[in-house]
C-alpha cells in the first residue's frame, strides 16, 4: 500500500490536470466554432494556457507590467504627502497608484457615458462637473473651485485654477 500523504498530494495535481485538459478542449471547440463560422477552411489556432501561478509569482508578474497613469507618480505622491504628515513607503505609493488608476478608469467611463447620452463629441468642463455631482463630490454648498482649493497644494491649484495665484496675492495685500 502506498503512503497516504503521497496520494493526497497527487489528487490535486490530477484534478488540476483534468481541469486544464477540459479547459483546453472547450477553448479548442470554441475556436473551431468561431473559425468555422468566419472562415470555413482556416487553420485552428490553439491558445496557450497560462500556468497556474502562486500568489508570489502573480505579484511579481503584475509588478513587471508598467501602468500608464494620466498623471506622473511624483505628482500623485506630492498630493498625498500634502494631506499626510508621515513618509510614504514604496508599497503605499504603488497601492495609491493602483487606486488612482481605477478611479480614473471609472471616471472616464462615466464621462464617456454622459457625452454619448448628450450626443457630444467633445468633453467640456461642465461634463466633468456633472460627473462629480453625480458621484457626490460636488454639492450645492461646495463648488469645484472650493474642492480644488481644499485638496491640492498651491502649485497644483495654479494648474487647475489659473487665477489661484492672483487670488492669494490679493488676499495677502489686503491683510
Amino acid at each position: 500500500m502506498s503512503d497516504p500523504s503521497l496520494v493526497l498530494h497527487r489528487i490535486p495535481e490530477t484534478l488540476v490536470e483534468a481541469l486544464m485538459m477540459s479547459l483546453r478542449k472547450s477553448k479548442v471547440e470554441e475556436l473551431q466554432l468561431r473559425t468555422s463560422v468566419l472562415k470555413p477552411k482556416s487553420k485552428v489556432v490553439v491558445p496557450s494556457m497560462r500556468k497556474l501561478l502562486t500568489t508570489e509569482q502573480s505579484n511579481k508578474a503584475s509588478k513587471s507590467v508598467g501602468r500608464k497613469l494620466p498623471v506622473p507618480s511624483n505628482q500623485i505622491r506630492d498630493i498625498v504627502q500634502h494631506h499626510c504628515s508621515n513618509k510614504l513607503t514604496k508599497g503605499a505609493v504603488e497601492a495609491i497608484e493602483v487606486s488612482f488608476e481605477k478611479f480614473f478608469k471609472y471616471l472616464c467611463r462615466d464621462v464617456m457615458a454622459i457625452c454619448l447620452h448628450a450626443g457630444k463629441k467633445i468633453v467640456t468642463q461642465a461634463d466633468i462637473e456633472l460627473v462629480m455631482k453625480r458621484q457626490r463630490f460636488i454639492k450645492d454648498n461646495k463648488s469645484l473651485q472650493i474642492l480644488i482649493e481644499q485638496n491640492f497644494p498651491l502649485e497644483y491649484r495654479q494648474l487647475f485654477i489659473p487665477v489661484a495665484s492672483s487670488v492669494t496675492l490679493k488676499q495677502r495685500k489686503k491683510n
